[in-house]
Parts: C-alpha cells; structure tokens; sequence
C-alpha cells in the first residue's frame, strides 16, 4: 500500500529527509576532524604532550597510547555510524 498525501506534506517530509543528511554528514565530518589531532598525537616521536598535566591518573606510555587510540576508535565508529 502507497501512502499519499497532500503536496504541504511531500514538502515537509522532502525538508526533513535534507535536514537529516545535512547533519548526518556535518557529525561525519565533527567525527573525522577530530580524529586528525588524536592520530597525530599517536603518531608523534615527541611524547611531552602525553605526559603533561592534562592527563589525570596513569601516565605510562601504554595506558596513554591505549586511552588515546580507544578515543581514535570511538570517533571512528561515530564516523561510519553517521554514513
């Protein structure tokens, strides 16, 4: 069975379909921009930021590389979420 509606409600519905995928591809994009720093601080030879005073609990390189790179994946799932 079609469903079928008046012209008002086509349009609204088409608005609400473009709203979606407008901030579906704006989270993608949030999701990706902040992977970028996250991957360079992994990948830095210089790990003074990791043991700066921003980081609270353990500081060992592997606890910071895990806290760090399960950050990377999470945005990283959030990304092919919103595609």
């Amino acid at each position: 069975m079609i469903l079928q509606g008046d012209r008002s409600n086509i349009g609204t519905s088409l608005g609400v379909i473009s709203s979606n995928i407008s901030a579906a591809t704006f989270l993608a994009s949030v999701s990706l921009t902040l992977c970028s720093p996250i991957g360079a601080w992994i990948s830095s030879t210089n790990n003074n930021f990791f043991a700066s005073d921003l980081v609270y609990g353990d500081t060992r390189p592997t606890t910071l590389s895990i806290r760090y790179i399960s950050l990377l994946i999470c945005f990283l799932l959030a990304f092919s979420c919103f595609i």
